[in-house]
């Protein structure tokens, strides 16, 4: 397993569609334009003067635009992936997750219908927790959610794996 910054993700996801198999995404910042534009946000403010502004500045709008996840789906084949969001997050606003998933619906929804008989639409998984601090969040739950997940998209069984999840984890 490789670990990737959850911010490159997305847009290396969009670049290269054959270099991941299935990614987990926690909390990630996927309409990175968007967000940015909204000024309203806690911590908007304080990334205005690290990544600039796009609401004024025309330079930092394309150049935002360019890499953001969200402003970069197009119909093509993605791979199943497995989306955990929070409430409540100030760092990792919910609407924007939401909206990157929608939208990469979308294209898969428009990809599929041209992509011939046999073609297997990837999973798309919007996992909402109640909450808003991704930071220390580390559940069980959210452990074993994602488990399950990779298991099933891989064909594997899980019962050995799980057993000893229960056990290391004491639950």
């Amino acid at each position: 397993m490789v670990m990737i910054d959850f911010n490159v993700l997305p847009t290396l996801q969009q670049l290269k569609d054959d270099i991941l198999v299935f990614p987990l995404l926690w909390a990630p910042f996927l309409d990175v334009l968007n967000i940015m534009m909204d000024t309203t946000l806690p911590l908007t403010l304080e990334e205005l003067e690290e990544w600039g502004n796009p609401s004024s500045d025309e330079k930092h709008k394309n150049y935002i635009k360019r890499y953001c996840p969200c402003q970069n789906i197009k119909p093509q084949h993605y791979p199943s992936v497995h989306i955990t969001a929070y409430e409540n997050d100030e760092r990792a606003p919910l609407k924007g997750i939401m909206n990157y998933t929608e939208k990469i619906k979308e294209a898969v929804a428009e990809y599929t219908k041209g992509a011939g008989e046999g073609y297997q639409p990837p999973n798309i998984i919007l996992d909402i927790q109640p909450g808003g601090n991704h930071v220390i969040e580390d559940s069980h739950k959210k452990i074993t959610t994602q488990m399950k997940f990779l298991y099933e998209e891989l064909g594997l069984d899980s019962t050995e794996a799980f057993k000893a999840l229960k056990k290391y984890l004491k639950f």
